[in-house]
């Protein structure tokens, strides 16, 4: 029996069910995930190899896998409960792809805000903990990056920008998203219920604030366009960029470093000015955004 909202059409006719099974199948997979981590760390000797491998792994059978087996499970018509059955258009996608590079500076200034937050003294051994988690994540993606070549830096595109993309919209906002929508939580709730699950599973407290804008932003993107190509070409389009930042930063002879565009340690431009026109461009350009997906939707 078919299930509506007032703004999108849901297919889950359980959403309580629905939500058993895709985190059900996220645990399982996790668990196997470890032990296969387990198994294949003494037999691939090469670093790079073993993360980029172990990825894809993670792409595939923790966030793929139980998305589509749940809109299988749980609905007739799961590419219409993944929000995966229509082409995204053309001019929608560029202001996407325009409205991230605006934010650019906004989001750099959040970054290293969040990053340099300070936990009060009662509770110095959880920073130091929380602190440990996120130079530990650091070290695995400058393991993934592998060396400056245009080779590796094309493989980790491929694999950072857009299987994580792909796969991590697939769970957080076409399965989950759509999930919670079906229910009696408002959209909109919905949006930031799964920005904030999307943000704290990845288990970084100095990144969860920029992380959790990114994923309301995207639940955004779904809610006006009810097409979740959007939402995998804008996560894909991030993470390319800050991919792309990486790259160039450990490039011998460059001066460009676009990590510290709005951030205090970059002193070469005057940075009030300059997010104050990324904020503005970035608003305007998401109105336009807001208007022409609901347009298409």
């Amino acid at each position: 029996m078919l299930q509506q909202t007032p703004r999108n059409k849901q297919f889950v006719a359980r959403p309580g069910a629905s939500l058993a099974i895709l985190f059900g199948t996220f645990f399982f997979f996790l668990c196997l995930f470890s032990l296969i981590s387990s198994l294949l760390s003494p037999r691939i000797s090469d670093p790079t190899t073993l993360m980029r491998v172990l990825t894809l792994f993670q792409a595939i059978f923790i966030f793929i896998v139980p998305a589509l087996v749940t809109a299988v499970l749980s609905t007739k018509l799961p590419a219409t409960m993944l929000a995966i059955d229509h082409k995204p258009k053309l001019y929608p996608t560029l202001l996407i792809i325009l409205a991230l590079a605006t934010a650019i500076p906004t989001m750099n200034m959040i970054i290293e805000w969040n990053n340099n937050l300070k936990l009060p003294e009662s509770m110095a051994s959880l920073e130091a903990t929380l602190r440990s988690l996120e130079e530990s994540a650091a070290a695995a993606t400058q393991i993934l990056m592998g060396t400056n070549s245009v080779g590796s830096f094309i493989v980790t595109l491929l694999i950072v920008g857009v299987m994580a993309g792909l796969s991590e919209e697939l769970f957080f906002r076409g399965a989950l998203q759509r999930i919670l929508t079906s229910g009696r939580l408002n959209p909109q709730v919905a949006v930031w219920v799964a920005a904030f699950i999307f943000s704290f599973l990845h288990f970084q407290f100095f990144g969860f604030v920029p992380r959790l804008l990114l994923g309301i932003f995207f639940g955004y993107i779904l809610l006006w366009g009810n097409n979740l190509w959007y939402c995998i070409i804008a996560h894909a389009t991030n993470n390319i960029l800050a991919v792309t930042a990486m790259w160039l930063g450990e490039q011998k002879g460059t001066s460009v470093n676009l990590d510290t565009l709005g951030q205090t340690v970059d002193s070469t431009l005057p940075q009030i000015p300059l997010i104050a026109v990324s904020i503005i461009a970035t608003t305007l350009v998401i109105i336009v955004l807001k208007r022409q997906l609901k347009n298409v939707a």
